[in-house]
């Protein structure tokens, strides 16, 4: 009685234990993570760069005498339109008076020196002597005025204007700014990896804040030809038609350049993570059933994606889900 007793317990005990690992097997096979992956995909995408600048007028020029004096009359209000060319104030123009009333004399007396010099009455060091004080005498006359009636050297729109008639000129602010505002320019600052894709000529869209919607087409009209090598930029400088006049210097625009075509590849954004702390980026690629971490290096996004530069190649099964807790070598399974 006692024997079979024994015997009865033993096959109990491993029965029971035969059954707990059976348990236990079956558990670790519930706990296997499914996840969904996706596989990179070699696509050709527009590579568009965006850029922010201010408006700038094409040519901005100060209007001033080359020294102090009495302002006669201020010709124009800020906002005017001007024409090259255009008497836009006038200072004290009593010396100007002397001036030419000087030159006068002067000319005069050239001119019976210099028929005298025609027929033998004097030497010709005689002549050149009074020829070149009629010369300097003239040009000095020539300054004089155009120090007295002063004149717009551009066409364009005043912008500001720092004194009124009669005021007292001094050299340190100008009496009138004027400003070229068609076409008008905006200096934007790009990445050296497009030095060499950029032309001279490419198109691009410009939007401005105050003209939400509207997109104007500018062009590139001058290349930098230098490197700035703490931002690792060169200066762009694209100009913006502007006949109509509505846009102006100040404006901020955003200024969207389409470098060209390229094939790259391209994986889901969601499939990307960061190490905290730093810009590496890392994904979790299936491998022999199994999340294996892989850094990778990345470029811009495009849509959903994001450019892949290097660390993964078309064939290889990227896990898109479960991340959050993802363990390196943890053992996965493709959700069907």
């Amino acid at each position: 009685m006692s024997t079979l007793s024994l015997v009865f317990v033993t096959g109990l005990t491993a029965l029971s234990s035969c059954s707990s690992k059976s348990q236990a097997k079956t558990e670790e096979t519930q706990e296997v993570k499914r996840v969904n992956v996706v596989s990179p995909r070699i696509d050709v995408v527009d590579i568009v760069d965006s850029y922010t600048a201010n408006v700038e007028a094409f040519v901005k020029n100060n209007i001033a005498p080359q020294t102090p004096n009495r302002i006669g009359r201020m010709l124009v209000e800020v906002g005017q339109r001007v024409q090259k060319g255009q008497v836009v104030a006038t200072l004290d123009d009593s010396s100007l008076k002397q001036q030419e009333l000087r030159l006068q004399n002067i000319r005069a007396d050239f001119q019976r020196i210099e028929e005298l010099y025609k027929v033998g009455g004097i030497s010709k060091s005689q002549y050149e002597a009074q020829k070149m004080n009629y010369e300097v005498t003239a040009s000095a006359y020539n300054n004089l005025k155009d120090n007295t009636l002063l004149k717009s050297p551009i066409s364009g729109i005043i912008t500001q204007r720092n004194y009124d008639s009669g005021d007292m000129y001094s050299p340190t602010m100008p009496l009138l700014v004027v400003e070229q505002i068609a076409p008008l320019k905006i200096i934007i600052n790009a990445s050296e990896k497009y030095f060499t894709r950029v032309k001279k000529g490419m198109e691009v869209d410009v939007t401005l804040d105050v003209f939400p919607g509207e997109v104007f087409k500018g062009q590139v009209a001058l290349l930098y030809p230098t490197i700035d090598p703490n931002t690792r930029t060169f200066k762009i400088e694209i100009h913006l038609k502007n006949a109509d006049n509505r846009v102006r210097p100040g404006m901020y625009a955003s200024v969207k350049m389409h470098i060209n075509t390229e094939e790259v590849m391209l994986l889901a954004d969601v499939a990307v993570l960061t190490l905290p702390g730093t810009n590496q980026k890392y994904v979790y690629v299936l491998e022999d059933g199994k999340a294996v971490h892989r850094v990778i290096k990345t470029g811009d996004m495009v849509g959903q994606d994001i450019v892949i530069i290097e660390g993964l190649s078309s064939s290889d099964k990227v896990i898109t889900t479960g991340l959050a807790s993802m363990k390196n070598g943890e053992t996965v399974q493709v959700a069907m």
